[in-house]
């Protein structure tokens, strides 16, 4: 099956406000489509990377490591592999 090229302006509606509440699947979601205008959403690299910032500073160990990888941080990619490692081994 296919991925569609948009989503309802419900889901779209319901994206923003988990995102904006912080749910950092939904940041990773959005910034992702931010990033390729997919779903549509308009390409804007400012909100995807002001989506990945976000989640990064919530702790997501992947939106660490792709904020220390377009910034050139080693310490978060260091710190993204880490708290991967971590949640690894709680299970």
């Amino acid at each position: 099956m296919g991925r569609r090229e948009k989503i309802t302006s419900e889901e779209r509606a319901a994206l923003l406000e988990s995102a904006e509440q912080g749910n950092v699947q939904a940041l990773r979601r959005l910034g992702q489509n931010y990033e390729t205008g997919r779903d549509g959403f308009e390409k804007d690299d400012a909100k995807a990377w002001d989506c990945y910032r976000k989640g990064a500073e919530l702790g997501d160990a992947q939106m660490l490591y792709w904020v220390g990888l377009k910034t050139g941080n080693h310490n978060l990619v260091v710190k993204a592999a880490e708290q991967g490692h971590t949640w690894a081994q709680e299970f």
